[in-house]
């Protein structure tokens, strides 16, 4: 198909029988003709689903299945009878929540897993719509929204009496002699769900940034930091608490091998 107006040729095909050749021309041509079909046929499905409002499995059966088309009037419409109403851990779901999942829920008749008709999440984020489901995570708990996603302004240019009344009314009031002190506690309260559990592994965390960018999972007040805890990063404690069997990342932790002169020593050792 490229033109060649000098008549070059390669010299193996002057040396192969005619037959050969076109048998050769011919098996490329139709490979070539079959990856531009494909091509077409799958960019054309992508139009046909976008078009029909459906949408083929997120789990990746292949399933096609027709997306629901939400109310116009959000406010007015109620959850059906029989509709969840609880989160996969057991927790109670607000009003937009349940709406959410009795219009978005969807279970694929292929592999019969679940998926978000919205976002295509799979599986479905029961327990939070769409916005909460994508807003940041708390930075302990790692499911519930975290303060930051819900907007204000952060600690570089929040006040002082705005960071100290943040703070006091989470109950996490302590002595901040530098303003960098209390901007780390601000950021480390933005960075949780202001949940109650959280809020209280807050009052003992550690509000130093460490280098890979993530929070100090040791308890405020020791002397070096314990390292990183959250998992994949790397810091050496990607495991579970030996006791609890919760995720260190869930509260302040420590190390068996803690100093005598810890200034909690005694409430480590018990």
């Amino acid at each position: 198909q490229v033109p060649n107006p000098a008549g070059w040729a390669c010299f193996h095909s002057l040396t192969m029988d005619d037959d050969e050749a076109l048998a050769r021309r011919l098996q490329k041509e139709e490979a070539a003709f079959a990856a531009r079909r494909d091509a077409e046929d799958a960019s054309s499905l992508q139009q046909f689903l976008k078009t029909a409002n459906v949408v083929s499995c997120p789990h990746g059966c292949g399933t096609l299945i027709e997306r629901p088309t939400a109310c116009a009037v959000p406010e007015l419409r109620t959850a059906p009878a029989g509709a969840l109403k609880r989160d996969a851990g057991g927790r109670a779901m607000g009003r937009d929540q349940v709406l959410h999942a009795s219009t978005w829920r969807l279970r694929c008749a292929g592999c019969s897993r679940d998926f978000c008709g919205r976002c295509d999440a799979a599986p479905y984020h029961l327990g939070a719509t769409c916005e909460e489901h994508a807003a940041p995570k708390c930075d302990l708990c790692g499911e519930a929204p975290c303060l930051r996603g819900g907007g204000g302004a952060g600690a570089a240019s929040a006040s002082v009496s705005t960071m100290l009344s943040a703070l006091a009314a989470s109950g996490l009031s302590r002595s901040h002699v530098e303003r960098r002190e209390l901007e780390r506690a601000y950021d480390r309260l933005r960075g949780s769900c202001g949940g109650a559990e959280c809020l209280a592994a807050l009052r003992e965390a550690c509000t130093r940034r460490l280098p890979c960018g993530h929070w100090c999972g040791g308890v405020e007040g020791e002397s070096g930091c314990l390292g990183c805890v959250v998992p994949g990063c790397g810091g050496g404690a990607d495991a579970d608490c030996v006791i609890c069997q919760e995720p260190l990342q869930r509260s302040p932790a420590v190390h068996p091998r803690t100093p005598r002169d810890h200034p909690r020593s005694s409430e480590i050792t018990q």
